[in-house]
């Protein structure tokens, strides 16, 4: 895999960041090497920027790699698709049980689109559109989205406004995406 920019580098190994043999980022932790959902939208970014400042196909095939690494760990819920956080044994992880990230299915809604600008391969647009379908379920049926008062979906909390203020209706149009930065 190409190398990171000085940015992700630098935290790679407080991430303690490793790559499976598909080419997913996962988490070392002594012996094991562990799926940490994020990850993958860390990398993609990263080789997305790298790419838009200079374009290789080498790192267009590393976005290629990681992508489909990513969308392969997925799974399909009420008709989105969303990267499952596994309970945590240990008591380490913040909520012990099993659930998605609106934080995480924003990013790979977000990142993924731009793979797929930059490969021209529509899986990752298709995945991207189905990550941000997840945003729209309700907490209720097991998703992210809280309803908020007089009806209309409201983020949890302050922190997580950004991600949840796109989840109100349906998923915007290719063209109407935000660029990544």
């Amino acid at each position: 895999m190409p190398s990171f920019t000085p940015a992700l580098e630098s935290l790679v190994d407080f991430y303690r960041l490793e790559f499976f043999p598909d080419g997913f980022p996962g988490k070392r932790d002594g012996d094991e090497l562990v799926v940490q959902p994020i990850y993958g939208t860390y990398v993609l970014k990263d080789y997305a920027q790298q790419y838009r400042a200079a374009p290789s196909e080498e790192l267009k095939q590393a976005l290629r790699t990681v992508g489909r690494a990513a969308v392969s760990r997925m799974s399909d819920f009420k008709g989105s698709l969303v990267f499952w956080y596994e309970p945590d044994p240990s008591g380490a992880a913040r909520l012990n049980r099993r659930h998605y990230s609106g934080l995480t299915q924003g990013y790979y809604a977000l990142y993924l689109r731009e793979a797929a600008e930059i490969t021209g391969d529509p899986e990752p647009l298709d995945a991207a559109e189905r990550a941000y379908r997840s945003l729209t379920i309700p907490a209720s049926e097991g998703g992210v989205l809280y309803p908020g008062e007089l009806g209309r979906a409201s983020p949890r909390s302050r922190r997580s406004r950004t991600a949840s203020s796109l989840t109100a209706g349906s998923p915007p149009s290719r063209r109407s995406w935000p660029t990544p930065r």
